[in-house]
């Protein structure tokens, strides 16, 4: 049957490697791995609430907070690798790895891990050509992993892997 548990937690999101490493995220720090087999429970060291999580091609689990600060590591090893202060129903909601870089959705637009700051930063601070938070914040990646995707209330962007694209804005219609 397995075990039961008494505390309150839920889960937002869900990442994987593959199909016998996957990791699930939610409530007050609760983070899960799937081996295949069974789910564990993998500590991290945190009571925030967590909000997404990915799986990424540097072969790290990046998990953020509900504030938009990012944990990274595997199974019970995690480091607090970047913080931030993201108001409330702002916070990165997608998470995604793509072309060497951590990519986080969120309603005010695309953010990213500035490594010398050790902190969250809008992706325009970094990437030139970033789209601003107008045509930018949902994010999708396709299947081949080749095309990232953002949408934001008045437009949508495509990254080829080599820059950014604007694939329509309301502002272009009369």
């Amino acid at each position: 049957k397995g075990n039961v548990y008494s505390d309150p937690f839920g889960f937002v999101d869900l990442s994987a490697f593959s199909a016998s490493d996957m990791y699930a995220v939610g409530g007050e720090g609760d983070v899960w791995r799937f081996d295949g087999v069974k789910w564990h429970n993998c500590p991290l060291p945190t009571n925030a609430y967590l909000q997404s999580v990915c799986c990424a091609g540097d072969g790290l689990v990046y998990i953020t907070e509900l504030n938009g600060s990012v944990w990274a590591g595997r199974t019970d090893s995690w480091k607090r690798v970047a913080n931030a202060e993201i108001n409330a129903g702002h916070q990165p909601i997608d998470a995604f790895w793509f072309n060497d870089r951590l990519y986080l959705g969120a309603q005010q637009g695309i953010f990213t891990i500035d490594s010398k700051k050790k902190e969250v930063v809008p992706l325009q601070s970094v990437e030139r050509g970033a789209p601003n938070p107008t045509n930018g914040g949902r994010l999708d990646l396709s299947q081949d992993g080749k095309f990232l995707l953002t949408a934001g209330p008045y437009g949508a962007c495509l990254h080829d892997g080599t820059g950014w694209r604007r694939l329509f804005s309301a502002f272009d219609f009369p």
